[in-house]
């Protein structure tokens, strides 16, 4: 009788919250972008995911994931983002 009942819910907010928040926060502003939102938030969603999954291997069980799973997601999303934040791809 130790199961939180709130913890299966909070863990798929957050991962819900990771998986689509961090690509449309990232996509959203076009900075110039030649790419069009789709392509931003496609390429966005696809590093979110490989960092977030990168992150879960990684730092499961250890106190600093609550830091570095959330900052391995935005890192990927953002570095999926490179080819579009270059002014004037053709």
């Amino acid at each position: 009788s130790c199961d939180d009942p709130g913890l299966e819910g909070l863990i798929l907010g957050f991962l819900t919250g990771v998986l689509v928040g961090t690509p449309l926060g990232a996509a959203s502003p076009a900075l110039g972008s030649s790419c069009s939102f789709g392509e931003r938030f496609g390429r966005a969603f696809v590093g979110t995911t490989a960092g977030t999954a990168i992150g879960l291997f990684t730092v499961t069980g250890s106190a600093g994931g609550l830091f570095v799973l959330p900052a391995l997601s935005i890192g990927g999303g953002l570095a999926a983002l490179g080819h579009c934040l270059k002014p004037g791809r053709t």
